[in-house]
């Protein structure tokens, strides 16, 4: 029996947001400006500069907080895409795209495109697996009762049967 995997959210993998490195460098060089240019107003005290050391501090500090909070959210995409893209998930992409070469390369052959023959195959594929999902269900399985049986023929001797 196979293990019952973990349910993740997989729509908001899709919805992560990252920042750039071009987009790092602008908030970086835009604080740099504004620092500078507000520098440019304030008479240096030792209030002033106490402050500064504390912004400076904070700013650190915080730097290295969020860097341990992206590395945990890094982990934890890591984990999720090595649980998703297994080697068996690989094998049946492989699988896959091999019948999708064969599908097109026997369209190509009949002189269709692949998309042509799924818009005739795609129903009758469908009718085919529904039956046979059907079929795989006990409930829907035929009844004994529900079987015809035709009466036995007229014969004289049990020699005839083993013709």
């Amino acid at each position: 029996m196979s293990e019952k995997q973990p349910e993740y959210d997989w729509k908001s993998m899709g919805y992560a947001k990252f920042i750039s490195w071009k987009q790092m460098v602008c908030v970086i060089v835009s604080i740099a400006i504004f620092t500078q240019i507000a520098a440019q107003f304030i008479t240096p005290t030792s209030w002033t500069n106490y402050q500064l050391l504390a912004f400076i501090t904070a700013t650190n500090v915080g730097a290295v907080i969020l860097a341990v909070m992206a590395q945990r959210s890094a982990e934890d995409i890591r984990e999720m895409y090595t649980k998703a893209f297994t080697p068996s998930f690989y094998a049946t992409v492989s699988a896959l795209s091999n019948v999708r070469d064969i599908m097109i390369r026997e369209a190509e052959a009949e002189g269709n495109s692949l998309e042509e023959d799924m818009e005739g195959l795609t129903p009758k594929l469908y009718g085919f697996l529904r039956k046979y999902v059907e079929t795989q269900d006990p409930a829907n399985a035929p009844k004994l009762a529900d079987i015809p049986v035709l009466e036995a023929p007229e014969y004289e001797d049990e020699d005839e049967l083993f013709i």
